[in-house]
């Protein structure tokens, strides 16, 4: 079971590692998700919302969405100006022992260890302590923050995760080069998260 999480969380550390070059950003309106996507991950179900001028797809257990298909099918490689892109995953409770957590562990706790996890390669890296907000009677947090690329490029990273009953819901974005506040849409991706463990 470990191996599958770490897997899963070594895949949105790469991808959000490889996505930090970008310039900074600023906040903007709340966006609207209006595309949805189901999953059959980690023993259930998962349904999450994205923009309608956005694109998914799902790899090593992980929901890939961009705001540019061509980051999807051609890779990190491809990235440009303005691209937005990261990964959704669902994070079952009793993995959260593998991080030193319990698995009542408070969200802003799990939120902060998860956002360790994920840009400890990052080079100067620089996050917010998570910041806790609720969705109806579900808990959730968001962490920002901003990173320097090797060729010394800013951008900025977010991590959303919100309880979700046996899993917590995870949220990785980070952009290049236009305004674009990734935890903006982290914090509203991360409201639409559902998971339904199949019978």
């Amino acid at each position: 079971m470990r191996n599958l999480h770490t897997a899963a969380l070594i895949a949105a550390s790469v991808l959000l590692a490889l996505l930090v070059s970008a310039c900074a950003a600023t906040d903007e309106a709340e966006p609207e998700l209006t595309n949805s996507v189901t999953e059959e991950l980690a023993g259930g179900s998962v349904t999450v919302n994205y923009p309608d001028d956005w694109f998914s797809d799902t790899q090593g257990g992980v929901i890939r969405l961009s705001n540019r298909a061509g980051f999807l099918t051609e890779g990190v490689g491809a990235r440009r100006g303005g691209d937005l892109a990261g990964g959704v995953m669902p994070l079952p409770k009793d993995a959260l022992v593998a991080y030193g957590l319990d698995e009542d562990a408070a969200v802003t706790e799990v939120a902060r260890v998860l956002a360790h996890e994920f840009g400890g390669d990052l080079p100067n890296l620089i996050m917010s302590s998570p910041t806790a907000f609720d969705q109806g009677e579900r808990r959730g947090a968001v962490a920002s923050g901003t990173a320097r690329g090797d060729d010394g490029a800013t951008g900025r990273v977010a991590i959303s995760v919100i309880d979700a009953g046996d899993v917590f819901g995870v949220v990785t974005l980070s952009t290049f080069g236009e305004e674009i506040a990734p935890a903006t849409y982290a914090r509203a991706i991360a409201e639409s998260f559902t998971y339904s463990a199949s019978s």
